[in-house]
């Protein structure tokens, strides 16, 4: 699907059209493989992140790579790795 299927799609179910412009966004934030077209598999991860990305799971992710600091940095998320059990070269 590249962004004229998806702005028609959108057009022909939503009762707002969508922008040229917002269409080509979706599909560079979507498009991983950089080819220009969304294909099932980033379709399937765009549409399942908003249950998996959710506020409770973000708090739970910043807690485990904070370490029980205020912040999120290469040290801490090295040491949560660690914490793990993986070895240096998943580092």
């Amino acid at each position: 699907m590249d962004r004229t299927d998806l702005k028609l799609g959108f057009n022909a179910a939503m009762t707002q059209s969508l922008r040229s412009d917002a269409a080509h966004d979706l599909v560079q934030q979507i498009d991983f493989g950089g080819n220009g077209q969304i294909n099932y598999t980033e379709w399937m991860m765009a549409t399942s992140l908003k249950e998996i990305i959710t506020e409770a799971n973000l708090q739970i992710a910043f807690e485990f790579f904070s370490r029980n600091t205020e912040k999120v940095n290469l040290t801490t998320i090295r040491e949560a790795v660690k914490s793990q059990k993986f070895d240096d070269e998943c580092l």
